[in-house]
């Protein structure tokens, strides 16, 4: 009878000594790659040109420095590689553009902020639109716009007329408004105001709140909702509140001329009727 040699015979052992390098070898080379880290970029400072700036599109933390000796506009933005080619500068007639085009989220994080540094001349006038983030600014003393404030805040000093648009979760404060003064809310932003001077136009649509601290011309005030007026001091001449649903109109001045419709459990408060 044929015999195989010992050594041969032990040769089939081999393989399972293996499996378990083979395995970790495997395990080893099926490990997630590490996420590329985003690069930060800069860009500016731009010059525009223009007697209004305009900021489009904006996903940001915005610095502007108002300033009597500045002869034009300057931009400088950080942020990613993608957020900073995302930009773009230009003008258009007499108005300086900023645009940022951007994925629209129903959320942003804080990655997705850049910062934007702007210097503005005095008397420049500031049209915001379709915006996310915070902004800040000094006294204007020229108008200001805003257009589709998503979430976030707006604050800025003197100006001269102000429109106020809020859309969503958005803060507004504005210092004292020479001449006419329009929000619109719709959700539950808040728009607070110091003195205005001119024709007063307020609507809200939902849970959002005005606060002025005081009026002196016509104002017309429709609630649909839940939101609330409340108006500091001053004179309303005429005053014309609609209000359906449960929303408060208070006014703790002076009103005259005025005109009230309410179908709800909302409530007008005037401190001083008027004559």
């Amino acid at each position: 009878m044929l015999r195989l040699p010992h050594r041969l015979a032990t040769l089939s052992v081999a393989p399972l000594a293996t499996a378990p390098l083979a395995a970790a070898f495997i395990a080893m080379f099926s490990l997630p790659l590490a996420a590329t880290p985003a690069h930060a970029a800069t860009v500016g400072p731009q010059t525009l040109h223009g007697r209004t700036l305009e900021l489009e599109g904006l996903v940001a933390n915005v610095e502007i420095t108002v300033s009597s000796s500045a002869k034009e506009i300057t931009v400088s933005a950080n942020g990613t590689d993608d957020q900073v080619n995302r930009l773009s500068f230009h003008t258009e007639g007499d108005k300086a553009k900023v645009e940022q085009e951007h994925r629209h989220h129903e959320h942003y994080s804080d990655r997705d902020f850049m910062t934007v540094t702007i210097t503005l001349p005095a008397g420049t006038g500031l049209a915001v639109s379709d915006f996310v983030g915070d902004l800040t600014a000094g006294d204007l003393n020229a108008d200001l716009a805003v257009d589709d404030l998503h979430s976030g805040s707006i604050t800025v000093g003197r100006v001269q007329a102000a429109s106020l648009d809020v859309t969503g979760s958005g803060n507004i404060a504005v210092g004292d408004i020479a001449k006419a003064t329009s929000v619109e809310i719709n959700g539950s932003g808040k728009v607070r105001t110091g003195k205005t001077t001119g024709e007063v136009s307020l609507e809200i649509s939902g849970s959002g709140n005005v606060d002025m601290a005081s009026v002196n011309g016509s104002v017309s005030a429709e609630i649909h909702g839940s939101g609330n007026v409340t108006i500091h001091a001053g004179k309303a001449d005429p005053l014309s509140v609609d209000i359906s649903g449960s929303g408060d109109f208070t006014m703790d001045g002076v009103a005259a001329n005025q005109s009230i419709s309410q179908h709800g459990s909302g409530q007008v408060h005037v401190r001083n009727p008027g004559h």
